[in-house]
């Protein structure tokens, strides 16, 4: 199994990727600023908002599974915007794509929202995410 993890330096990419490489496949993480600090993790640096990046190292990477942690919450390129480029570049590739969100997505209530309940969000990183979720 090959995976992608666009975000791979973050808090929840860095996870995925210590779990892929404990499983024993071949992990590839990427980041925009930081490092992948993951033992038997390869590393690329890759700028989400740059569509012909993402698609290009999608490409060369070849991966089984793409799964997107990356976003910024006070960035809607980044968040919104990059998340369909990932979605896009893993869909050439016939790559399965795992992209993770965010409760942000509803206002807030203390009942729980249904899976098909339509996004309620009430700042721009949750509209940010909603818009992503949509753009596959």
């Amino acid at each position: 199994m090959r995976l992608l993890v666009v975000g791979g330096s973050g808090f929840l990419g860095g996870e995925v990727c210590r779990r892929g490489a404990a499983a024993g496949w071949s992990v590839v993480g990427t980041c925009h600023c930081g490092r992948v600090a993951v033992p038997g993790v390869g590393t690329r640096r890759l700028d989400v908002t740059d569509r012909d990046a993402v698609r290009r190292l999608v490409a060369e990477v070849g991966p089984d599974v793409v799964v997107g942690t990356a976003y910024r919450a006070d960035d809607w390129t980044v968040t919104a915007d990059g998340a369909a480029h990932v979605a896009y570049a893993a869909a050439e590739v016939g790559a399965r794509l795992v992209h993770l969100s965010s409760d942000a997505l509803h206002g807030g209530r203390p009942e729980p929202y249904g899976d098909d309940e339509p996004p309620s969000p009430i700042h721009v990183y949750g509209a940010a995410k909603a818009a992503a979720e949509t753009a596959g």
